[in-house]
């Protein structure tokens, strides 16, 4: 490996082979780097898995270990489980490597920068995977999280005690007393804990959450103001014709934002803005010419080879596309006279400001589109706004806030002036924050759209910037909104959403949609916030009826949110639910679907008084068969007997336990496609083996959802296509199914 690396940088030489061999370098690099990150010790791996179709291979990766790790965030969950982020202590020279932990019972002692032995259970970072919901895993390992676990028990090695945290102690009372404590504590230390959960939606509602995050803009700030106030004073004192007053602001700033950086815990946003920083000031230092275009380009190039993992994250290109965006305008703004008025100075400063802002509202907006399946309309507002007033006000005023209380360290009482203006100045933000409750202004725009919104905006740019022809020849852009006209006979599909150990299946008709079951809920959490609603709004489809099979918890838990999302839909289900329906009197036509409630025959609780749904849309039959045992099975069978209980599609009872799938009932159904509803890893096994291999025996494909993500089943012409969100609509290596293994390569 290191031989052909050394090879292939003896051919940097040839500009020929330059790109070539870059882009060899870099996969021999990061292929080097993933194995470093994903050894978990000496003998175990985190390793990318292949589900295989039509072959019985469950994946039951979990992994008793003892590891000393140092603890980096602490939250609480609504049961009182902790939530911990724990970062693994290794010897040498490794990538950090994080572990994403939940601690029932912990002791009170717990807290961030604790040393801990804990004996964990762990699991890889598998998550659900479905088109328009929060890609976990890739968020997971954009911050180097390789693992998640529960923790059995642990052993307190020691506190940090480090100068970092004898600062926060002294400097949290003073803090405390605050009314906005909890958004002083964010700017000023880098402490988020104390943000209550009301104030983190109205955060993420409004698109303002990366002004409490100490990210780039935070450290700009500090950077700008620190060096412009060093260079006022070494020009006042000391001037020079050498320009050494500058290279020592320059270095003196570089100084007060490393440490501020270092202060607030040095979390990766801030790692990557520090890295543009220090290449900055080192260009500038050598004196060497280099355009803001090639300082951009090394400050990425620098900023991944460090940490390959930050183009998984949306942060860094939220980062470097403003930074570029900021740089395209400027370079454009006219130079002010140096002999015009004040007056005439001012406007131009306020117009060069405004051209900055719609530029980058735009750019960050098409952005937000493609990383976020939306747009945030109150957020382009609101970021307008506060994003001035933090850079010129707030954040100013806390550097000056933490300086002070600093300087005052021997005082028992501090003056705490700044502090309180510092307060006094967030006021305008958290009105604004409070205006979310009313409207939040989160426009979802379906995937179709997505593109064509796209090219429609750079469009608009290129139409603004360019000239002539140029400008003329945007139109070609737009021609993708052709695409959007909808077909005059639009196709059926079944889709089989990823909600974990549950069940929650669509039957889709753009734009209409029906719903047989909604996933789990556990406490302030629902698969049908995270992920079932997010699918509907990606998808641009309209819930009009929902079916509720039984109680359990695994199918009813998101029946509620969903209801509160789309109040106008029908509910069909034999739960004692207002204007619900009950399941034995609603068969009949959806959109020329035949509808047929084959069980119970009348109300029932328990598995075996599920409402087992068969579809017919067209010559294709899809059977959905909730938690039926089979008991209820060899009622069906005796029912209706072996022909009318015929189906190509099968969703398969009860996840695939040995109580249900009897012989009599696959015989009697002999399903062409099988799905599995069944969680990665989950803790009952499921599907069992035997299951398994008895719809093996009638030759079915047989599918799980834990696996292979969201199944999409196309119904065209009649026909039958399966297609996985894994392998198929998202083949990427972090959508992976991942799992344990030996000390291997990773493949």
């Amino acid at each position: 490996m290191v031989l052909g690396c050394l090879l292939l940088a003896g051919l940097c030489s040839w500009r020929g082979l330059g790109l070539v061999t870059g882009v060899l370098l870099a996969i021999c690099y990061f292929s080097v780097y993933m194995n470093a990150m994903f050894a978990l010790n000496n003998s175990t791996q985190l390793r990318v898995m292949t589900p295989t179709v039509d072959k019985y291979s469950p994946i039951t990766h979990r992994l008793s270990v003892v590891e000393d790790v140092e603890i980096k965030r602490v939250s609480v969950l609504s049961n009182g489980t902790l939530k911990l982020d724990a970062t693994l202590e290794r010897a040498g020279w490794l990538p950090a490597q994080s572990l994403r932990l939940y601690w029932r019972d912990a002791p009170a002692a717990v807290r961030a920068g604790q040393h801990w032995r804990v004996n964990v259970k762990l699991t890889p970072l598998t998550s659900v995977q479905n088109q328009g919901g929060f890609n976990r895993q890739r968020h997971w390992l954009s911050q180097h999280i390789i693992a998640k676990g529960n923790v059995q028990s642990g052993q307190r090695l020691g506190d940090a005690n480090s100068i970092r945290d004898a600062i926060l102690a002294r400097l949290k009372p003073a803090i405390a007393v605050q009314s906005h404590h909890g958004l002083l504590a964010a700017l000023m230390l880098g402490q988020q804990q104390d943000i209550s959960a009301s104030q983190w939606q109205q955060l993420r509602h409004t698109g303002m959450a990366h002004l409490v995050a100490i990210s780039g803009l935070h450290l700009g700030v500090v950077a700008f103001w620190s060096a412009w106030l060093l260079l006022a004073l070494g020009k006042r004192c000391y001037a020079n014709e050498q320009g050494w007053p500058q290279r020592v602001a320059l270095v003196l700033a570089m100084l007060v934002t490393l440490a501020y950086a270092w202060l607030s815990g040095m979390g990766l946003p801030a790692q990557r803005a520090l890295v543009m920083l220090v290449i900055f000031v080192i260009l500038s230092l050598l004196q060497r010419y280099s355009s803001p275009w090639e300082r951009w380009l090394y400050a990425l190039f620098v900023v991944l080879l460090i940490d390959p993992l930050a183009s998984l994250s949306a942060g860094l290109w939220l980062s470097f596309v403003a930074v570029a965006a900021i740089l395209m305008t400027v370079a454009q703004l006219p130079a002010i006279k140096p002999n015009v008025s004040r007056s005439q100075r001012l406007i131009a400063m306020v117009q060069g400001f405004w051209a900055v802002q719609w530029r980058l509202t735009l750019v960050l907006s098409g952005l937000q589109l493609f990383l976020f399946d939306g747009i945030s309309v109150s957020s382009i507002v609101m970021n307008a706004l506060m994003v001035p007033w933090f850079s010129l006000v707030v954040i100013p005023l806390g550097l000056l806030a933490l300086v002070s209380l600093l300087v005052q360290w021997p005082l028992t009482s501090p003056w705490l002036g700044l502090l309180e203006l510092t307060n006094v100045s967030l006021q305008p933000f958290v009105g604004l924050l409070q205006t979310s409750d009313l409207y939040s202004g989160w426009w979802p725009v379906p995937l179709a759209w997505q593109l064509p919104l796209l090219l429609a905006m750079l469009a608009l740019l290129l139409a603004y910037l360019g000239r002539g022809f140029w400008r003329a020849a945007t139109v070609v852009l737009l021609l993708p909104i052709l695409a959007l006209v909808p077909s005059s006979s639009p196709l059926w599909r079944v889709e089989v959403l990823d909600v974990g150990q549950g069940t929650a299946v669509a039957i889709v008709n753009h734009p209409r949609v029906m719903i047989y079951d909604s996933g789990a809920a556990f406490g302030d959490f629902s698969y049908a916030e995270t992920e079932i609603i997010p699918w509907l709004q990606a998808q641009g489809l309209s819930l009009e009826l929902l079916v509720i099979s039984h109680k359990d918890n695994d199918h009813a838990g998101g029946a509620k949110a969903l209801m509160k999302a789309y109040p106008q839909a029908q509910l069909v289900t034999n739960l004692a639910w207002p204007q619900a329906q009950p399941c034995h009197q609603a068969s009949g036509r959806w959109h020329g679907v035949s509808l047929e409630y084959l069980w119970p025959p009348q109300a029932m609780t328990g598995n075996n008084g599920s409402c087992v749904l068969r579809l017919s849309i067209g010559k294709v039959r899809v059977l959905l068969s909730g938690d039926i045992e089979a008991q209820a099975e060899q009622s069906l069978v005796a029912a209706y007997g072996q022909d009318a209980l015929r189906a190509d599609v099968l969703v398969v009872p009860h996840h695939g336990s040995l109580t249900s799938s009897s012989a009599d009932f696959i015989a009697a159904v002999e399903p062409k496609w099988v799905v599995y509803t069944a969680g990665f890893n989950n803790v009952y096994g499921f599907p069992k083996p035997e299951v398994f291999a008895r719809y093996q025996a009638i030759g079915s494909a047989q599918y799980i959802s834990g696996e292979q993500g969201q199944l999409s089943i196309s119904l065209d012409d009649n026909q039958i296509a399966v297609r996985g969100f894994r392998q198929h609509s998202s083949p990427f290596w972090y959508n992976a199914v991942f799992g344990f293994g030996d000390s291997q390569d990773v493949q």
